[in-house]
């Protein structure tokens, strides 16, 4: 019996950084379900979704002050769902404990996807 994929929620505003991560992580055997905005990925996870990773940029249009991985933490039903930021920015001085990494973008893909493999329990 093959393994199941395992699902990746990518929270990206920028269309051709979520086109490029998504090929990265699809061509590593993921399955990805990607959002421009915090909104959009709120009602995603609202609907049920409960993916194995969330990859979300810090700071998006719709959320400026980068909450969302605050309300994940906050949310009994999504606090155990592993997060990873992805982000161009300093890492900041407090995450919330479900953020279980913090990636620069433009670093290295292979990076992200040890990142996201562990996060997973695939390992590295």
């Amino acid at each position: 019996m093959a393994a199941r994929s395992r699902a990746i929620l990518l929270v990206e505003d920028d269309p051709d950084n979520r086109t490029a991560l998504s090929m990265l992580l699809e061509l590593d055997g993921f399955t990805v379900v990607s959002y421009d905005g915090r909104e959009a990925a709120m009602q995603y996870l609202g609907d049920g979704a409960r993916p194995d990773v969330i990859i979300t940029d810090l700071q998006l249009p719709d959320d400026p002050s980068g909450t969302l991985q605050q309300d994940l933490g906050a949310d009994p039903a999504l606090r155990a769902i592993p997060v990873v930021v992805l982000s161009g920015r300093d890492r900041p001085a407090a995450l919330t404990p479900n953020v279980v990494a913090y990636v620069r973008k433009g670093g290295k893909p292979e990076v992200l996807l040890n990142v996201v493999r562990a996060a997973c329990g695939r390992g590295y």
